[in-house]
């Protein structure tokens, strides 16, 4: 895929809507005069509160359209969800992670400003890789399982790239309709870490960049550019494909566990494994320990005695490994290993004023064992409790 060319048409709010309409019709039609394009993509309008914005994108789409079809040119329709999708591999990605996905595909020297035209390029890239798909999946009407073998095929000249394979899995996926996937579509990425959150991180395989949920210890693990291995399960919904990724195979077995038991959720399941190690999960299990669950926020005793129920006979407790040991240099009373575990409890949504004192008394209660990030931060949450509840 490379890059041709990107504008941005605008016109003066001050001016009469007509006048605006004129200027704009003029702008799009005279790009169109001379790259003559095969095909056009627009976002799709979808309902909000502010009226105006959705009436000014429909007179614009409807502009499009019909210079589109004047010059006999296809237009297709995505949503904002399925442009970020495309792109990023996560439909709620920021517009920053969108724009540094176009800079990386399209091999550009910087992310396109201003940032319409970063999401301009990206709706064209969603188009790219999704309607040679859309062709091949209404041709001949095929079974599923045909087209997916004639898109696989390596004879046929129009074969998909990994992207493109990955959104046709994807896409047979959704149309569970909001259930959870059973056998994750992505079982694992591997690849470079370019963008690191609180509780996300992501990643660029195959030139796709995936925004994968991890816990907070395991986020400040990982270092930007540098290649990693999770281990991943995917849940699709209507309005967005996860990834929920993981260091160890124990957790992922957990997490498809925990996601079974009634009233817990993917997020709630990844809280779970954020307080407790697999070993500590399996333990609670086994000893009924309620208090071990109530402590995640979100999860009450009736849902806690539930996961106790539901994973009773189904994991194994096994030896805790050995306790990873802790950068040179590094100790409870390290004051950037500290602040490391404040910035995580703060994506986790406890204040400042909680987070700070409670780190301090982990540290202290770890004195000599010499913990890294993630063992000061379990024991953080073990006191802190539920967000919210420690004043």
């Amino acid at each position: 895929m490379d890059f041709v060319h990107v504008s941005v048409v605008t016109s003066s709010p001050g001016d009469e809507l007509p006048r605006r309409l004129r200027l704009l019709a003029d702008g799009i039609e005279a790009v169109l005069d001379e790259f003559k394009p095969d095909a056009i993509a627009l976002e799709r309008v979808f309902a909000q509160q502010n009226l105006p914005s959705v009436m000014g994108v429909a007179q614009i789409s409807g502009i499009v359209l019909v210079a589109a079809e004047r010059r006999a040119v296809a237009a297709s329709m995505y949503t904002p969800s399925e442009v970020k999708a495309a792109v990023t591999g996560y439909g709620s990605a920021e517009k920053k992670q969108v724009g540094t996905m176009v800079q990386r595909i399209l091999r550009l020297d910087e992310i396109p400003k201003p940032a319409d035209a970063a999401d301009a390029l990206a709706l064209a890239i969603c188009s790219a890789w999704k309607s040679p798909l859309d062709g091949l999946a209404s041709a001949g009407g095929r079974a599923p399982a045909e087209r997916a073998a004639a898109v696989a095929s390596p004879r046929s000249k129009d074969a998909p790239t990994a992207a493109q394979s990955a959104w046709l899995a994807a896409e047979r996926a959704a149309k569970t309709r909001g259930r959870r996937v059973r056998r994750p579509v992505i079982a694992s990425l591997r690849g470079q870490v370019l963008y690191r959150t609180a509780t996300t991180v992501t990643i660029e395989a195959a030139g796709v960049g995936y925004q994968v949920n991890v816990t907070p210890a395991h986020a400040l693990q990982l270092r930007l550019d540098s290649e990693v291995l999770l281990r991943t399960h995917l849940v699709v919904r209507e309005d967005a494909w996860t990834l929920y990724g993981f260091q160890r195979p124990e957790e992922l077995e957990i997490f498809e566990h925990l996601i079974t038991v009634t009233g817990v959720g993917p997020k709630s399941a990844l809280g779970v494994l954020a307080q407790l190690e697999p070993e500590q999960v399996a333990r609670a299990v086994s000893e009924e320990d309620v208090k071990a669950f109530t402590a995640v926020s979100g999860i009450g005793p009736k849902t806690a005695k539930l996961i106790i129920l539901s994973l009773a006979g189904k994991i194994a407790l096994s030896p805790a490994p050995g306790t990873a040991a802790g950068k040179p240099g590094t100790d409870s009373g390290s004051a950037a290993l500290r602040r490391d575990v404040v910035e995580a409890l703060l994506g986790l949504g406890y204040a400042e004023r909680q987070a700070a004192p409670a780190v301090e008394d982990a540290a202290k209660a770890l004195d000599g064992e010499d913990p890294d990030v993630a063992t000061l931060l379990r024991a953080t949450l073990k006191l802190l409790g539920p967000a919210g509840s420690r004043s």
